[in-house]
């Protein structure tokens, strides 16, 4: 295993000094995002803006997988989209680099999207030495690889790396302490942008406010889902108006910061002003607050890509707003995957769930469980419960999950027409929470849209 991992590491290095070599001579704009949560939704979300907005002007590049750290970022450099994880992959990534090298093809790309994402020390020193980003944005850092790093400090200091690393302008998240404390340090432009949404938002802050949810009525052609959101902007001294059929009010945060940041772009390369998009369709990759048609009436939120402290507790409050504004009179039905790579501060973060899980638990409110560490959450709520509620379940079999969830979906609609909300979180790595999510569709095609599909994803699993 060690000499896999040895071997492996120096297949990672190699394609990184070609990454490198290669940027160096097309010489894009790279923009970098790191942070513990958010880091691919803000991608993305800035990928929209940017394209919408000057897609005409300048070619824009962000991979539209999940790929980041050591082998994601050289992959994402290359545009290369498909991996396989085997020796025959690796020979075929080489094979393209070094065509791609040959090639007088024009320029792949003015603007370049990265996210920078580490899961242990001194990887974020690796991906620098790759590339230094022109503009970085740091989202929110949390306890996510303690396992691998230790404390939060040590995370921080890793992850801080990056904005110590940027070229011209470095965005920072208002919400997190660790990047506050760095501004005074920085030798570049900084620009702060807001997400705390209980706050008023102070003069020269990036960010959204008077967020809403509603049900699209189709006055605006270019949304089409069934439930959109909207917001005010502050970006640059200006307010606008903005709808988009994505919900989640930090998704508007991180479209205010990318209309800002497409403004930093349109000056640096001289170009003339832009009548900014009021109304986008965002593409957020799957499961991240995917709304979904249930069985028996069911609505879902589905955000099982992963889980953590901090982005756990982010869904169940936007998914809440959903239910508030829309559904008020469904109970809600919590599928919970455990949280994973916490180290020694797991236990502790499992019995912090169980506190905030009581905080919003109301009358006939169900709660599914997934995963060993969720047991100190199971045994927390039993002990703690002091209003009457509906069944809380904790199980270590997702398929146990799914049997349970589907028997009091149907039961309650069959016994006093129950329709429920439901929110499903969870993380990877055996919880694989979206196959529960899946079992639960009104309608089956839907179950593409999830995340990690696919044959080798389901061999895997």
């Amino acid at each position: 295993m060690k000499l896999k991992n040895f071997l492996l590491f120096k297949y990672y290095q190699l394609l990184g000094r070609l990454a490198h070599r290669y940027l160096a001579k097309r010489k894009p704009l790279i923009i970098g995002i790191n942070g513990s949560v958010g880091k691919t939704s803000c991608r993305m979300i800035i990928d929209d803006v940017l394209q919408a907005n000057l897609g005409d002007q300048l070619i824009i590049y962000t991979s539209p997988k999940n790929f980041n750290g050591e082998l994601g970022m050289s992959l994402s450099i290359f545009k290369i989209e498909e991996w396989t994880p085997s020796v025959s992959g690796m020979i075929s990534v080489l094979k393209t680099i070094i065509s791609q090298f040959k090639s007088s093809a024009s320029k792949p790309y003015d603007i370049l999207i990265l996210e920078y994402g580490i899961d242990r020390p001194r990887e974020m020193e690796f991906l620098c030495s790759i590339c230094k980003p022109h503009i970085s944005i740091l989202t929110k850092l949390d306890a996510v690889h303690s396992l691998q790093f230790g404390t939060a400090e040590d995370i921080a200091n890793e992850e801080l790396k990056l904005q110590k690393n940027t070229l011209l302008k470095c965005y920072i998240n208002n919400n997190d302490p660790h990047g506050m404390n760095l501004i005074s340090s920085l030798q570049t432009k900084v620009a702060i942008y807001n997400t705390q949404h209980n706050t008023i938002l102070e003069k020269g802050i990036i960010g959204a406010t008077d967020y809403t949810i509603y049900h699209n009525d189709h006055s605006e052609p270019s949304l089409t889902a069934p439930i959109c959101s909207q917001s005010t902007l502050h970006v640059g001294g200006m307010t606008m108006d903005f709808a988009t059929d994505c919900i989640g009010q930090i998704h508007h945060d991180y479209v205010a910061l990318a209309y800002d940041i497409t403004e930093t772009i349109r000056k640096q390369y001289n170009l003339a002003p832009i009548t900014m998009k009021t109304a986008l369709s965002l593409h957020l990759q799957a499961g991240r607050m995917s709304i979904f048609e249930g069985i028996h009436d069911s609505i879902i939120i589905d955000s099982t890509y992963n889980s953590s402290p901090l982005s756990v507790r982010k869904v169940i409050e936007e998914s809440l707003m959903v239910k508030n504004k829309l559904f008020s009179d469904r109970p809600t039905l919590y599928i919970l995957g455990e949280m994973r790579e916490l180290g020694e501060s797991e236990t502790q973060h499992h019995l912090e769930l169980a506190d905030y899980l009581l905080s919003k638990l109301h009358p006939n409110d169900q709660v599914l469980l997934l995963g060993q560490a969720m047991t100190h959450t199971y045994n927390k709520i039993l002990g703690n419960k002091k209003q009457e509620i509906g069944t809380i379940s904790h199980y270590l079999d997702r398929h146990d999950v799914a049997t349970k969830a589907q028997e009091i979906i149907e039961t309650k609609k069959q016994e006093i027409g129950t329709k429920f909300f439901i929110i499903a979180k969870g993380s990877q790595n055996t919880i694989f929470l979206e196959e529960v999510v899946k079992s639960l569709l009104a309608h089956s095609e839907d179950a593409s849209k999830l995340t990690r599909q696919g044959s080798r994803r389901e061999n895997k699993k």
